[in-house]
């Protein structure tokens, strides 16, 4: 009987729990969008900063975890690290952020609250709204991170001048610019909103992708370099040995300023453009429904949509279209 009792509360506490977390996900998820979505116009004037020393603990990893809010990660002066929240209102200790350092790792989360290890969404009307954060680090030890994963869900977000083996940054609204970084591994994803980035490198793996928006990416360097978007243009100058990008609706432009190896360029409504060194080799497949092939060098004709440069012993291209003209350029030096 006593076994059957503690079965029963243990159903109905997780009944409770069950109703409690949908209840939360409910309402973070149906307040009101105007209330929810960062005003740019607003003032922030309340302020809470925390600066530590990084003396007192070697620094390896970033885990930054925001809710709404513009989101910075930049370069302090004084060889400290610099937190700053701000706000509309003035921060109730549970509203403040959380940031703590120990273990090699910096972790700043949005706020205290204790239910955000489970579910990390924003109440709208029935907690903080909006808050800016800047995250001012040391150049020495931006430069030399093991991970480094920042994320929001509304705000633009701007990373510049840091340096880490693996960094993942992504947002589910807001434009995310990225300037001066590299990494081995560097992912960028944006749900809804536009990709900016210069002069970011990654010696192994770098994909970007958006759902609704588009991207640019000038003085990229990657040995491999996925770009891809449901709705928005692709536009890429810089250089990948294996470059693979993809939109349904947009155009493509890539221009490379080195011999690639391997070059996959796919668009359903939209025009695909390729500049390659004066120099090139390649051999190119290009396949449309409705779209003309040009190509600025001098090729035989294979066969099949297929055409040759040179001996053909350099990169492999293909490039495939629905609706939409496709072009390899010749780059000028």
């Amino acid at each position: 009987m006593k076994l059957k009792k503690r079965h029963i509360f243990t159903i109905a506490a997780c009944a409770i729990a069950a109703v409690f977390f949908t209840s939360v996900l409910a309402i973070g998820l149906t307040s009101n969008l105007a209330e929810v979505m960062p005003d740019k116009n607003q003032v922030r004037s309340h302020e809470n900063t925390v600066v530590l020393d990084p003396e007192d603990e070697k620094l390896e990893e970033i885990d930054i975890s925001w809710l709404t809010g513009p989101v910075t990660v930049g370069m302090s002066t004084d060889g400290k690290i610099h937190v700053t929240e701000r706000s509309a209102k003035e921060l109730s200790e549970s509203d403040q952020m959380k940031v703590t350092l120990g273990a090699g790792a910096l972790k700043i989360q949005w706020d205290h609250q204790w239910f955000r290890r489970f579910f990390n969404v924003n109440l709208g009307w029935f907690g903080q709204r909006d808050k800016e954060l800047e995250v001012l680090l040391p150049r020495e030890l931006a430069g030399e991170l093991v991970t480094m994963d920042v994320s929001n869900t509304s705000g633009e977000m701007s990373v510049a001048g840091c340096k880490a083996e693996t960094m993942n940054l992504s947002s589910v609204s807001g434009q995310l610019s990225v300037n001066s970084c590299s990494a081995e591994e560097l992912a960028l994803n944006n749900v809804s909103g536009d990709v900016s980035l210069s002069e970011v490198s990654a010696t192994e793996k770098m994909t970007v992708s958006t759902v609704s928006g588009g991207m640019e990416l000038a003085g990229a360097d990657a040995e491999e370099l996925g770009m891809d978007t449901v709705s928005g243009g692709c536009k890429l100058s810089g250089s990948a040995r294996n470059l693979h990008v993809s939109t349904i609706s947009g155009d493509i432009f890539a221009s490379l300023r080195a011999e690639p190896l391997d070059v996959d360029m796919d668009s359903v409504s939209g025009g695909l453009a390729l500049e390659l060194p004066p120099a090139s080799n390649f051999t190119a497949e290009h396949d449309s429904v409705s779209g003309s092939f040009k190509c600025d060098f001098a090729t035989e004709d294979l066969g099949g949509g297929r055409v040759r440069c040179g001996g053909g012993s350099g990169a492999e291209i293909r490039m495939n279209t629905t609706s939409g003209g496709m072009e390899i350029k010749r780059r000028d030096i």
